[in-house]
């Protein structure tokens, strides 16, 4: 028996959402903001440092949750090999993934022109608008269809572009909790043939790398994965009964979780960058340049010899006795991957996956 649904939400603009925050909801909004404030003062120290350069690694991570919500999955550790190797692996999602993780926010605006939202790698940057009758939402668990999008294309597009005003008003306002209305609008109207969620999820990243922190690096799809069931079910509820309390309240929760989640992982990997500083001063066998080495080592979690060689400009045999003393030394564990020899740092990818 098929479950009971609106053909279509009677999804309304912006302005009509009549948003009214408690004071509750206001302080919720604005301790995540004093959580964000502390990261970005805590990496401001650490950059200072020149401790660690793991935002672009952090950035493909999110992508990858966001992916896994749309339902599109990869394996993390294929992922990272794909992004060390020739050719991505020949994987097409590996390659979607490593690329949109190199789109660079622009300051204060969220173009939807900017994102590759088909399937196809490569394809020109364009709005695409739906070409299909139908996009719905499905309940993670039951299959059931919990919402059906606008069918129309002038309503689309009317819908689209008031979006893309208020959008505006919440940058300039720094507006966190109209950020969220526009995360589930744009979700709502479903502008593409597919993954109108992956890209509704940018947004935030977008919202909260220009407001206060100026890196991409909150997993917060990763949270989001975690509560697949309820970030429907809200968005529904936020949507269909205008109730819009919850919806912003968990994603609120889901930043904050995230903001957490990357202090701590940032923390550990700064240990283990001290562990390795231990091991190759007292590493007797060889002697290898320090700094160079821990540089090389934090840069992916499958590096290769070429690397040295592009930061020392030595030779390459010397590169790969580098790498063979790190293999012997336990850091690292060498790896075939197609033609070329990986080295897989299992220690660096285990607190990146934490």
């Amino acid at each position: 028996m098929l479950n009971s649904q609106n053909p279509y939400n009677q999804l309304s603009f912006v302005a009509e959402k009549n948003l009214t925050l408690s004071e509750e909801l206001k302080s919720e909004i604005h301790q995540l903001f004093l959580e964000i404030s502390y990261l970005k003062g805590y990496l401001y120290a650490l950059k200072t440092q020149q401790i660690l350069t793991i935002d672009h690694l952090l950035a493909i991570q999110e992508i990858k949750y966001s992916m896994d919500i749309e339902g599109n999955s990869i394996a993390m550790n294929r992922l990272f090999e794909a992004y060390s190797s020739e050719c991505y692996l020949n994987d097409d999602l590996a390659q979607f993934i490593i690329n949109v993780s190199e789109v660079q926010f622009k300051p204060n605006q969220f173009d939807l022109k900017d994102y590759v939202i088909d399937n196809q790698i490569n394809k020109s940057l364009q709005i695409i608008y739906r070409d299909k009758k139908e996009s719905s939402i499905k309940s993670f668990y039951t299959n059931l269809t919990l919402y059906t999008a606008p069918n129309s294309i002038h309503l689309i597009k009317a819908l689209t572009k008031d979006f893309q005003f208020w959008q505006k008003q919440a940058f300039q306002n720094n507006d966190f909790a109209l950020n969220c209305i526009l995360h589930a609008q744009l979700l709502g109207i479903a502008i593409y043939n597919d993954n109108n969620g992956f890209v509704s999820r940018l947004l935030n990243q977008n919202f909260i790398f220009n407001s206060e922190l100026h890196y991409q690096i909150l997993n917060v799809s990763k949270f989001i994965v975690q509560n697949k069931e309820n970030y429907h079910r809200l968005f529904k509820e936020a949507i269909t009964n205008n109730e819009w309390y919850l919806w912003i309240e968990f994603l609120v929760k889901m930043n904050v979780l995230a903001v957490k989640d990357c202090i701590q992982k940032i923390q550990l990997i700064i240990d283990l960058k001290k562990q390795y500083s231990e091991i190759i001063n007292k590493y007797t066998a060889y002697k290898l340049p320090l700094n160079e080495t821990l540089q090389v080592l934090f840069l992916k979690p499958y590096i290769k010899s070429k690397y040295f060689i592009d930061l020392l400009n030595c030779h390459r045999h010397t590169a790969a006795l580098y790498c063979k003393h790190l293999v012997e030394m336990g850091v690292l564990i060498e790896k075939k991957s197609g033609r070329e020899k990986l080295y897989f740092n299992k220690n660096f990818y285990d607190l990146l996956v934490k």
